[in-house]
Protein backbone atom coordinates (compact mmCIF):
# COMPACT_ATOMS: atom_id res chain seq x y z
CA UNK A 1 0.00 0.00 0.00
CA UNK A 2 3.15 2.48 0.35
CA UNK A 3 3.93 2.04 -3.02
CA UNK A 4 -0.09 3.17 -3.75
CA UNK A 5 1.02 6.55 -1.81
CA UNK A 6 -0.96 4.98 1.50
CA UNK A 7 -0.18 4.90 4.75
CA UNK A 8 -2.34 2.95 7.00
CA UNK A 9 -3.55 4.51 10.36
CA UNK A 10 -5.50 1.64 11.44
CA UNK A 11 -7.09 -1.94 9.98
CA UNK A 12 -8.86 -4.05 12.34
CA UNK A 13 -11.56 -6.35 12.16
CA UNK A 14 -14.85 -5.47 15.01
CA UNK A 15 -18.17 -6.60 16.28
CA UNK A 16 -20.43 -4.37 15.27
CA UNK A 17 -21.92 -4.56 18.40
CA UNK A 18 -19.10 -3.50 20.93
CA UNK A 19 -16.32 -2.43 18.15
CA UNK A 20 -14.24 -4.76 20.42
CA UNK A 21 -11.99 -7.49 18.68
CA UNK A 22 -14.01 -10.48 18.57
CA UNK A 23 -13.00 -13.77 19.58
CA UNK A 24 -14.81 -15.43 16.38
CA UNK A 25 -15.04 -13.58 13.55
CA UNK A 26 -18.29 -14.58 12.04
CA UNK A 27 -20.76 -12.84 9.10
CA UNK A 28 -21.61 -9.89 11.30
CA UNK A 29 -17.85 -9.07 11.86
CA UNK A 30 -16.76 -5.96 10.26
CA UNK A 31 -13.61 -4.93 8.54
CA UNK A 32 -12.45 -1.28 9.47
CA UNK A 33 -9.36 0.45 7.62
CA UNK A 34 -8.32 4.23 7.72
CA UNK A 35 -5.47 5.13 5.70
CA UNK A 36 -3.96 9.13 4.32
CA UNK A 37 -3.37 9.35 0.73
CA UNK A 38 -1.27 12.46 0.64
CA UNK A 39 -2.95 14.79 3.38
CA UNK A 40 -6.87 12.97 3.29
CA UNK A 41 -7.44 10.37 5.54
CA UNK A 42 -9.83 7.81 4.21
CA UNK A 43 -11.93 5.83 6.70
CA UNK A 44 -14.49 3.05 5.21
CA UNK A 45 -16.17 -0.28 6.87
CA UNK A 46 -17.42 -3.30 5.32
CA UNK A 47 -19.26 -7.08 6.84
CA UNK A 48 -18.04 -9.51 6.11
CA UNK A 49 -19.85 -12.38 4.67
Amino acid sequence: MAAAGLRVDYADVVSPETLLRPDRVDANSRACVAAYCGTTRLIDNIVLL
